[in-house]
């Protein structure tokens, strides 16, 4: 039942296609390669969602690096003096520039944020 909806439905989109584009109007064989190319397109995007939660597992990351700099500053992000590996100067790697004006490495201070 449902099968022969979703071929009807199918049909629906090539002869809409063929309509619409009249540069596909070359047969039925160019209409089906265009909703093809159609379909092909919207699985790269389902595909790209899904990676992004790799992106998101490295964001997660930097966020806990960024969360134990604070923790070794107290909770307030006070100075970095106390920790050697972040003198003036030094690169933090993973860190946003948001983060990296927030802890303001060159001057080793807080720039007017007290969070």
């Amino acid at each position: 039942m449902q099968t022969a909806t979703v071929a009807a439905h199918e049909k629906h989109r090539a002869m809409s296609a063929v309509t619409m584009h009249r540069q596909i109007s070359a047969g039925s064989v160019q209409g089906g390669l265009f909703w093809a190319t159609r379909r092909a397109k919207k699985a790269t995007v389902v595909k790209q969602r899904t990676m992004n939660a790799q992106q998101r597992s490295e964001q997660r990351a930097n966020l806990a690096q960024i969360q134990a700099i604070r923790r070794a500053n107290g909770s307030r992000l006070g100075p970095l003096r106390g920790i050697p590996a972040l003198g003036p100067g030094a690169v933090v790697q993973g860190l946003s520039h948001l983060d990296r004006a927030r802890l303001d490495l060159d001057t080793n201070r807080t720039r007017g944020m007290s969070r």
